[in-house]
């Protein structure tokens, strides 16, 4: 996605896609016909996200292993506009046959939604809020934690009050305690 589209986005009501890909079983290289070759791993996976069929995401990962089988195990977020729309996730190149799955989710303001997608199937994990952090937000809660300070200020003040009107009554009493004994004697 471009940055320009990206912020488009982002001025707009929009909610936040998560995917996590994992998949496992991803083979070596072919051999190339022709071409002398060493095992050197999986080939790049290319991985495809688009939100009603618009792409999201076009980009390559590598999978990991010491081995094959290797496994592709890595994720994205990325702000999506508010409203209903089908998310297809496609995987290429790493494995024999490309692979897509697709699934209905109903974006909403300021929710993230998180996916997975294993190389065959595409689920809702979960959503929760998503808390951004702006300068007005920040803001706000530096306003807060002003109140608060001034409001603990007030209670060490009034604390120190109460403690030095305790301690001269106290002192009093230790003084009308002394001068009373002195008249006894």
């Amino acid at each position: 996605m471009i940055d320009a589209r990206r912020d488009y986005i982002l001025a707009r009501d929009h909610g936040w896609l998560e995917i996590s890909l994992k998949v496992d079983g991803i083979p070596d290289q072919p051999p190339v016909k022709g071409k002398s070759q060493a095992p050197g791993g999986p080939d790049s996976c290319f991985i495809g996200v688009a939100f009603n069929k618009e792409k999201m995401i076009s980009t390559f990962a590598e999978a990991i292993g010491d081995k094959t089988p290797y496994s592709l195990d890595t994720g994205y977020r990325f702000a999506v506009p508010a409203r209903p729309g089908n998310v297809s996730v496609s995987l290429e190149g790493c494995i024999q046959k490309p692979r897509q799955a697709e699934l209905k989710v109903d974006i909403s303001k300021g929710t993230v939604y998180n996916l997975a997608f294993d190389g065959t199937s595409l689920k809702l994990e979960g959503q929760h809020p998503f808390d951004s952090v702006t300068l007005d937000s920040l803001n706000g809660k530096l306003a807060n934690l002003d109140d608060a300070q001034a409001q603990l200020d007030a209670a060490v003040a009034q604390s120190r009050k109460e403690m030095l009107w305790g301690f001269l009554g106290l002192g009093l009493v230790v003084l009308l305690a002394a001068v009373w004994l002195r008249r006894r004697k």
